[in-house]
């Protein structure tokens, strides 16, 4: 909850900011070039950037290890189980996007249909566990399945439509980190840091071919290896001979001293590849992204100048409609019609203990699109009234989202889902 708190109170320091005296420092620093080198060669991008491009690298990295996790032992681990939420999920998106598309048809603002098709996976399960504290945890892991499964569609529809032409040295560049990443796990180099140099190289690659850097890292997070060094039942073994030593040693009446319980200290580092690479790195990256990541980025780009009336011309105003119908009536109408069609189908079930006031839950909380939403907008439209309105539109529909649960919560509609066990 902490990671949705700290994106909440960035986004309010970004508007407070943007519509105090001090409002013109916003862009100003946002705008102003920072430069990294080594000697003559230097490097320089915007602050926006630096976050945008480069930092938000990590977050999409996190959505890539988590895919790879799901995919070799989660709920995307089985066709069946996979398919309720790969389902709601591209219900979720599509169902957005058309929206989106007839409010701005034929219109400058059309570009951003992609901006409701998204759901903020920290800001989302954090209001979740506030308001429906009681529902099921399956529903719960039905949120961050399809919220995931959105940050996937999001990396293919930024690679197919919001990239520049492909340069081939580029792509060159990204094979050279594919391949080494392939040379260090056949020879099972597990160390996470020994992966920053693909990933450097897949980040450079990308960014010369003309594909958004930053899908470096879902590629560098679906090529790590999800497999442990040791398995469980040669870690029991393990934990055994430790346990057998240290009572040895504790009816003799002696004390730990480094290289006395030799299989203690195997016991710790057999712990420590128990668990795979993949899950290593994510636990890592959890707080960096949650609590710095993710709050820069919407310091960076929350900030909506809220008394001009710019953003009220017709083509803006189209663009906050879309994104805010998308949003708060296209993503849980999307969600909850392709659930019943592969329901109706038989080719999956309903999460247990859930209901489907339950997937409706799931579907109104999709709706907050935020920190992926801005960044498409980001993609969609340059600096303008254009991208004022769609940032406005995304937080006028993080806060109906809200609006709607509360009351939802107050009337007694979530007193209709079945307990957790």
């Amino acid at each position: 909850m902490l990671p949705g708190l700290t994106l909440l109170a960035m986004t309010a320091l970004a508007l407070l900011w943007v519509n105090s005296p001090l409002g013109p420092t916003y862009e100003q620093l946002w705008r102003a070039p920072i430069s990294l080198g080594v000697g003559a060669h230097r490097w320089a991008l915007p602050a926006r950037l630096w976050v945008n491009d480069v930092l938000m690298t990590l977050f999409f990295l996190a959505v890539g290890l988590e895919l790879r996790r799901e995919l070799a032992q989660g709920v995307l681990a089985s066709v069946r189980r996979a398919a309720l939420p790969v389902s709601a999920a591209a219900g979720g998106m599509v169902a957005p996007a058309l929206i989106f598309y007839l409010c701005n048809r034929g219109l400058p603002g059309a570009p951003g249909w992609a901006i409701p098709t998204a759901t903020d996976i920290a800001f989302s399960l954090s209001l979740f566990t506030v308001i429906a504290p009681r529902a099921p945890p399956t529903l719960r892991a039905l949120l961050v399945s399809i919220a995931t499964l959105d940050d996937l569609g999001a990396v293919a529809v930024i690679a197919a439509f919001y990239g520049r032409p492909l340069g081939w040295p580029g792509l060159l560049i990204s094979l050279a980190g594919v391949a080494l990443v392939g040379v260090l796990r056949r020879h099972d180099v597990r160390r996470a840091s020994a992966y920053a140099l693909p990933g450097a190289l897949l980040w450079v690659g990308f960014h010369d071919a003309g594909v958004h850097p930053s899908l470096a890292g879902v590629s560098l997070g679906l090529l790590m290896s999800v497999e442990p060094g040791v398995k469980l039942d040669a870690l029991a073994r393990i934990a055994q001979d430790a346990c057998d030593d240290l009572k040895v040693q504790a009816k003799q009446g002696a004390y730990l001293d480094p290289g006395s319980t030799p299989a203690l200290e195997l016991l710790v580092a057999a712990r420590r590849e128990a668990i795979s690479p993949v899950a290593r790195l994510e636990e890592a990256l959890r707080p960096v992204v949650g609590l710095v990541v993710l709050p820069l980025f919407a310091l960076a780009n929350a900030g909506v100048a809220l008394g001009g009336s710019e953003p009220l011309a017709a083509g803006p105003r189209r663009v906050v409609a879309g994104t805010v119908v998308g949003l708060v009536v296209g993503k849980p109408l999307g969600i909850v019609l392709a659930s019943a069609l592969v329901v109706r189908l038989r080719l999956t079930t309903l999460p247990a203990g859930a209901s489907w006031w339950g997937v409706v839950q799931v579907g109104v909380f999709g709706g907050v699109g935020f920190t992926i939403s801005l960044f498409f907008a980001e993609l969609a439209f340059p600096p303008g009234p254009l991208l004022d309105a769609a940032r406005l539109g995304v937080l006028a529909a993080a806060l109906l989202v809200i609006a709607v649960a509360v009351v939802a919560r107050t009337v007694g509609w979530y007193r209709r889902e079945p307990r957790a066990r």
